[in-house]
């Protein structure tokens, strides 16, 4: 059901072509059947943009939260990008605690998804690339974009996605970072 939920453009685009035949046809001396059909073709069109905008999917859930995780880091709001992390996972939350005050973000942009995993259990793996401009404040220079690549592990709560681990390092670092 993706190509309805998610994103339904090239079924909407089909929808309005064949609307679009019916109603040359019928302008053709097809008759009144495909101005009907025309009506109805449209409608559908219309049903499924509603349907879509409708439903959120885990997938846009979770990339949502990537995005608006990655908002807050930029804004230097710890508190926060804590509240996309998981309440149970104390070990965790005091790791970014401890990571994310050495830092001050001037910019945090997702820049390229490598992977979104939504699996049957109710957790998620997403990895992608994330540019930053920031500046060391425990060693008082500036980056002015440095590019890490992030994997967060997400599990579903009542509250929503969280992250319940995560890890970041440097995209050439990949192979090693990954076990691969």
């Amino acid at each position: 059901m993706e190509w309805l939920t998610e994103d339904p453009f090239w079924v909407i685009i089909g929808l309005v072509f064949v609307a679009v035949c019916s109603i040359i046809l019928a302008f053709n001396g097809g008759g009144k059947i495909f101005g009907i059909a025309a009506g109805a073709f449209v409608a559908c069109a219309i049903a499924t943009f509603i349907i879509e905008q409708s439903i959120e999917t885990d997938r846009e859930a979770v990339t949502a939260a990537v995005y608006n995780l990655a908002d807050a880091v930029e804004r230097n709001d710890l508190d926060d990008a804590i509240s996309f992390l998981d309440p149970d996972q104390e070990q965790v939350i005091q790791r970014v605690r401890a990571e994310m005050p050495t830092y001050e973000f001037r910019g945090c942009n997702v820049s390229a998804f490598r992977g979104l995993t939504i699996n049957e259990d109710g957790t998620a793996l997403v990895d992608f690339v994330v540019t930053v401009s920031v500046n060391a404040r425990r060693m008082g220079y500036d980056v002015p974009v440095a590019r890490r690549e992030v994997v967060l592990k997400f599990r579903q709560t009542a509250a929503g996605w969280k992250v319940y681990d995560y890890r970041h390092f440097d995209p050439a670092d990949r192979p090693r970072q990954l076990g691969l």
